[in-house]
């Protein structure tokens, strides 16, 4: 989603926006280093550490959890493969 954004924020303005999808832990990591424009976390940070490093934030996006689990031996039942929406 950011890189998209960036892509159209430099086709619209001509300023070139440097992100990196790297994960949370990177993205602070280089947002705190300086190493890009933006850096984005799926936690927010804690208040001291924003007045520590003098970084900002807000919410962008929502993200979503999935939990895989592997249970072996076991049986699918699929119970809704078969059903049609008529709308």
């Amino acid at each position: 989603m950011y890189a998209k954004w960036a892509d159209t924020y430099q086709k619209e303005t001509g300023n070139k926006v440097n992100y990196q999808g790297i994960g949370s832990s990177g993205g602070v990591k280089q947002i705190i280093a300086n190493t890009v424009d933006f850096g984005a976390s799926d936690a927010p940070l804690a208040d001291d550490k924003l007045t520590q490093e003098g970084l900002f934030q807000f919410p962008t996006v929502i993200g979503g959890v999935v939990l895989a689990v592997n249970l072996p031996g076991g049986e699918i039942r699929r119970a809704g493969a078969g059903w049609q929406n008529p709308r």
